[in-house]
């Protein structure tokens, strides 16, 4: 898999997080003190991280904690204190749905670039979050002996199904192309989509692993982009009479005639559109 082998149950961790997209964390039990718990980090809180590396947390991030301290920094890395090692006996294993913008942010302001963060500031499906402990513990049983002990669920579904009222005419509005309702119904329902509904209209269920898809034009997109989108028609856009021809002013002149004479000499110009304000960057 291209990573580097801990132990076992780390590389059981690795195998579920790479194979079916799902991160999930191992904790040497015995080295819990106390409950942990899913809270908020306090204002100025250190966390020792499994790349030996100390940080300095603030309130808006999340951590997995015990009586002594941070144990995880939310889905983004572990924590040195109760790493497993090969004299672990006792093991707690934690699999959670985190909110990809909690992540997202938290690996900014930490830095922190890892596996768990990289998958799950981009959404995982949700749908797996307790079939992949499963399958995690069901290795380790195997692989390592042991017997399991009562799984522990908090929080609540945070990902309702998406339900859409989807007309099939919606397609054609929207990409100009002329597709038949059979055809859209299959490349929906290959696509995971279960269609409900009689007549122009169809009820449509987005799939968990879907969140990008939560109105009628992402429907229309994924049709016109399984029957391609090389097909839709070329349509130019009307010139109106009334519409006055663009006018530059003398500032956006001398700046095109600049990047012309520059580009004529054999230089290339590189754009780079920046999504973050100048203070985060």
């Amino acid at each position: 898999m291209g990573l580097r082998p801990i132990n076992a149950i780390v590389d059981i961790t690795n195998l579920v997080s790479l194979g079916w997209g799902r991160p999930l964390h191992a904790y040497d039990a015995d080295t819990l003190v106390g409950k942990p718990v899913l809270r908020n980090a306090r204002p100025g809180e250190s966390f020792d991280a499994l790349d030996n590396k100390v940080y300095t947390l603030d309130e808006t991030m999340t951590v997995i904690a015990d009586d002594a301290g941070p144990l995880c920094l939310g889905g983004v890395m572990g924590g040195i204190r109760s790493g497993t090692t090969d004299a672990t006996v006792n093991l707690f294993m934690e699999c959670a749905s985190w909110d990809p913008d909690l992540i997202a942010r938290t690996g900014r302001k930490t830095g922190i670039v890892s596996d768990a963060r990289y998958r799950l500031e981009r959404s995982v499906d949700p749908a797996l979050t307790e079939p992949g402990l499963e399958l995690a513990t069901r290795l380790v049983l195997e692989l390592c002996g042991g017997e399991p002990l009562e799984r522990s669920i908090s929080g609540e579904d945070v990902y309702p199904e998406t339900l859409v009222d989807f007309p099939l005419s919606e397609v054609e509005r929207l990409t100009g192309l002329r597709t038949p309702a059979a055809e859209v119904e299959a490349i929906l329902g290959r696509l995971g989509f279960e269609l409900s509904g009689a007549g122009e209209r169809r009820l449509v269920k987005v799939p968990s692993w879907r969140p990008d898809v939560t109105q009628k034009a992402d429907l229309a997109e994924e049709v016109m982009r399984m029957v391609g989108v090389d097909n839709v028609p070329v349509e130019p856009l009307p010139r109106l009479n009334h519409v006055a021809q663009r006018m530059l002013t003398p500032i956006q002149n001398r700046r095109r005639l600049a990047r012309r004479s520059l580009a004529a000499r054999g230089l290339d110009e590189a754009v780079n559109w920046s999504f973050i304000s100048e203070a985060e960057a």
